[in-house]
């Protein structure tokens, strides 16, 4: 058994990443998209380790850099995301390597932290490698339009009362509406808290990903712009609270605008992906997923973050998530 070998990844070993990532989670991720998300970022360059047995690449590990502001003060941040160790290197600690691996190189360059929302088979190993929960994102289903998926689920006979629940999720969502029940808009004018997301980084993860942008208007005569993310043909994901041209107040008026919006353009289900600073926003307008949950985890590079994470939870978003990022081809 051959010492592997572990080094920062030149830019024209794309190749080898791409068939390496692809076999591993049975995808078909090409060129064009790979690198829209890791080489054209406004931020900079994804940062990737490689495991190296000789020559053939064994396993990588990718870190995307990111910002994160918290009471005026700036951290510079990476994300860990596209992990993948090939079936034939499995059970020797790669994994946990790469990860090792990436907190010496980015404190060497400078970055304050290290963040990521792992999969269930991940999180068990950036747990062991002290990696702290930091925040968490929980999912609500949004029925919207159903009388077609409980047609082809059940069988023609049952449209009926898939047209009478599609009436009963269209008065819901208006009458939220009208009678701001779930409406106890949250005022973040006073400080910003949260991963900072530039207009720049808008118009980037717009192009990488298969998303529609809506814009709507909140009770308060503000514009908020929402991503919707069409990630199978029964729907897919809003993404909630993130662009609103009005100095980062909230209001769930008008994230309930852009689901009638959904709605009517027929989208048969949406999940709003919400932080637990966001959860009386959007009480009562869907049904709670039991075990949609992704966990934030976070890992200090520097004694300035140590004493972020020690004092307060970070804020989450459904936008940082990595696998929002890229479409499949």
């Amino acid at each position: 058994m051959t010492e592997m070998t572990f080094k920062i990844l030149s830019a024209d070993s794309t190749e080898k990443q791409l068939s390496l990532f692809n076999t591993v989670f049975s995808k078909n991720f090409n060129h064009s998209d790979w690198n829209k998300k890791h080489f054209e970022s406004p931020r900079g360059h994804t940062i990737f380790i490689g495991a190296f047995d000789g020559d053939r690449l064994a396993g990588f590990n990718g870190f995307m850099p990111a910002e994160y502001i918290s009471n005026g003060s700036v951290y510079s941040a990476a994300q860990s995301c596209e992990s993948a160790v090939h079936p034939d290197y499995r059970g020797r600690g790669i994994f946990s390597k790469l990860i090792l691996k990436g907190h010496e190189v980015l404190r060497d360059r400078g970055f304050d932290l290290i963040f990521g929302y792992p999969n269930k088979n991940s999180l068990p190993g950036f747990l062991k490698l002290k990696w702290i929960e930091v925040g968490s994102l929980t999912c609500q289903l949004i029925p919207l339009k159903t009388s077609d998926y409980i047609a082809e689920r059940f069988g023609i006979l049952a449209k009926p009362l898939g047209i009478i629940f599609d009436r009963y999720s269209s008065l819901k969502l208006h009458f939220a509406l009208q009678s701001n029940r779930a409406v106890p808009a949250l005022d973040r004018t006073t400080s910003f808290d949260g991963f900072n997301l530039t207009s720049d980084d808008r118009d980037w993860r717009f192009k990488t990903s298969n998303a529609k942008m809506i814009d709507v208007e909140d009770s308060r005569g503000g514009r908020v712009t929402y991503f919707a993310v069409k990630q199978t043909r029964n729907g897919g994901a809003l993404v909630w609270d993130k662009f609103s041209n009005q100095s980062n107040q909230t209001d769930p008026s008008a994230a309930i605008r852009a689901l009638i919006q959904l709605q009517r353009s027929g989208w048969r289900f949406a999940n709003l992906w919400s932080s637990n600073q966001d959860s009386l926003e959007i009480q009562e307008v869907g049904i709670k997923v039991g075990d949609s949950k992704i966990s934030l985890l976070a890992f200090p590079l520097t004694e300035k973050s140590e004493n972020l994470l020690k004092t307060c939870m970070l804020r989450p978003d459904f936008f940082d998530v990595d696998t929002f990022l890229v479409s499949e081809s």
